[in-house]
C-alpha cells in the first residue's frame, strides 16, 4: 500500500501491520461491522474477545434418556476428548412427551446414574441438570422440590411461540424469578431459515437477567445461534452474564461450541462475561445469590 504522508510504498505482511500503520489497534474480523469498532480502536477500548480455549464446561447436554442419540457415558467421553472440564446433563422435562421428557421419578433415577458415572469417570465433572420447559401459562414443568436437587437448571420455551409479547415476557420473568433456574436456554426461540423468533423484549430480558442473576444462553447449535450477537452485546452492557452451550444431542455436537463462541465474538463478548469460562464451583457462585 502507499503511505499518503511520505509518498512511499509500504508493504504490510499482516492485517495488524495495516492497522498499526494508520494508528489503530488491530480490529478482529468479527467486529468489522461499523458498530463503533474504529472509535474503540482509537481509544484503546476494544474488548479481549472470548476464545474457544477459554471454554471450560458445557451446561446444556442431552442424552438418550430423552431425545439425545448417545448414552451419558458416550457424551462424557466426547466432552473429555475435547478438553472440557465439566458438562451438565440437561435432558427435557416431562411436558415434551414426544422427546420422552423426564418427570420427577425418572429424573431421580437419572441423577443416581449420573452420580455413579461421575464417581468412576476421572478427568471430567458430570453434573445433574434439566432443561425444564416454561409452560404456556408461565409455570415451570417440574416442582421446585425437584429443581432444588439439581446442580444446574436451564429453563426454555418450547411451545406457545405465537403468544403476544406480554405473555412471552411473563413466562420468561416467572422462570427467571424462580430461585433454582440458573439459565434461559435459546432465549429468542429462533431456528435459522425455519422459524422466526417469538415476541421477546430483549431489553427487558437482559435487565431481568442482570436483576435476577440468571444467565442468558448463546445456544451454539448452528441452526439457532441464539442469543444473536447484537442481543449479546446489549445484554452484557446491561449487566447480564452469558453461558455458551452446545445443546448437544450427539457426541459430535460438542464441535459446535466454536459456533457459539464466534457468535459471542460478534457481540463483543469477553471471557469475563461468560460463566462457563470458569470452573463450575466458581460459575455456580456467580448466581448463588438466587438461592
Amino acid at each position: 500500500m502507499e503511505h499518503v504522508a511520505s509518498g512511499r510504498q509500504i508493504t504490510c505482511t499482516t492485517e495488524a501491520e495495516v492497522y498499526e500503520l494508520v494508528g489503530l489497534r488491530y480490529v478482529p474480523p468479527e467486529l468489522r461491522e461499523d458498530q463503533g469498532e474504529i472509535d474503540a480502536s482509537e481509544k484503546g477500548l476494544l474488548p479481549r474477545l472470548v476464545e474457544l480455549t477459554d471454554m471450560r464446561g458445557d451446561l446444556h447436554v442431552h442424552t438418550d434418556w430423552t431425545d439425545g442419540r448417545a448414552t451419558m457415558e458416550q457424551m462424557a467421553f466426547a466432552a473429555l476428548e475435547r478438553g472440557l472440564e465439566y458438562i451438565c446433563f440437561a435432558d427435557h422435562s416431562q411436558s415434551l412427551a414426544m422427546a420422552g421428557g423426564l418427570g420427577p421419578e425418572r429424573l431421580a433415577r437419572q441423577m443416581e446414574a449420573i452420580r455413579e458415572l461421575d464417581a468412576r469417570l476421572p478427568g471430567i465433572e458430570l453434573l445433574c441438570g434439566i432443561e425444564v420447559d416454561i409452560l404456556a401459562d408461565g409455570r415451570l414443568d417440574l416442582p421446585d422440590e425437584t429443581l432444588a436437587q439439581l446442580d444446574f437448571v436451564t429453563a426454555s420455551i418450547h411451545s406457545g411461540f405465537s403468544q403476544p409479547q406480554a405473555q412471552i415476557m411473563k413466562r420468561l420473568r416467572n422462570a427467571m424469578e424462580n430461585p433454582y433456574v440458573r439459565s434461559i436456554g435459546h432465549p429468542t426461540g429462533r431456528l435459522l431459515g425455519r422459524r422466526e423468533p417469538y415476541e421477546v423484549d430483549l431489553e427487558e430480558l437482559a435487565g431481568l437477567a442482570a436483576q435476577t442473576g440468571t444467565f442468558l444462553e448463546i445456544n451454539a447449535s448452528y441452526d439457532r445461534l441464539d442469543l444473536p450477537a447484537p442481543a449479546v452485546r446489549r445484554a452484557v452492557g446491561l449487566g447480564a452474564t452469558i453461558v455458551i452451550c452446545t445443546d448437544a444431542h450427539h457426541p459430535t455436537d460438542f464441535d459446535n461450541l466454536k459456533f457459539g463462541v464466534w457468535e459471542g465474538r460478534r457481540g463483543w463478548l469477553e471471557a469475563k462475561n461468560v460463566a462457563n469460562t470458569r470452573p463450575f464451583a466458581e460459575c455456580r457462585r456467580v448466581s448463588a445469590h438466587k438461592k
